[in-house]
């Protein structure tokens, strides 16, 4: 799953010569409800690429780590762009929010984030310093519910998640 989302930037990965890191055991299997797991992936690295590539004069570096700890799987997204500002930090996940002049899109892909993660019974965390890195860190259950999924999102959202 994480080389499939990977390969989607491959081409900007490579146009702009961004150092990617992935840290994963080949034989890692989780039993998840795999295309939240996806839009997880997908939006924390497409934000790790974009806040890379807005910092001026740096070598960019992401790294993308994958293991198991004290019964859950924890995905950390880290990139050496703009950063953070703590005083933000709580509203990134609020839908619409966008947290710099620079952002892009409608301030959705965080939320969608957290509510993904939440939908798996999981959290997600932030550390950041500004101007010089941003990691996320994803910590879910190895065993997700679906029906718990069902119960957080309600059945009138399941369909978004499960096209």
């Amino acid at each position: 799953m994480i080389n499939r989302v990977v390969n989607t930037f491959q081409p900007v990965i490579k146009e702009n010569k961004i150092n990617l890191e992935i840290d994963c055991p080949q034989d890692l299997i989780v039993n998840t409800i795999p295309n939240l797991l996806e839009i997880i992936l997908y939006n924390l690295l497409e934000n790790a690429v974009y806040y890379c590539l807005i910092k001026p004069n740096t070598d960019y570096s992401i790294k993308l780590k994958a293991y198991i700890s004290e019964e859950k799987l924890v995905i950390t997204v880290f990139d050496n762009g703009i950063g953070v500002d703590e005083s933000i930090r709580n509203q990134l996940f609020e839908m619409f929010f966008r947290g710099t002049e620079f952002s892009k899109g409608n301030g959705l892909g965080l939320y969608i984030v957290n509510k993904a993660v939440r939908s798996l019974n999981g959290k997600v965390i932030v550390e950041s310093e500004p101007g010089k890195f941003s990691r996320f860190i994803v910590q879910l259950p190895l065993e997700a519910s679906q029906e718990y999924a069902f119960n957080f999102l309600g059945n009138n959202h399941s369909e978004y998640f499960y096209r």
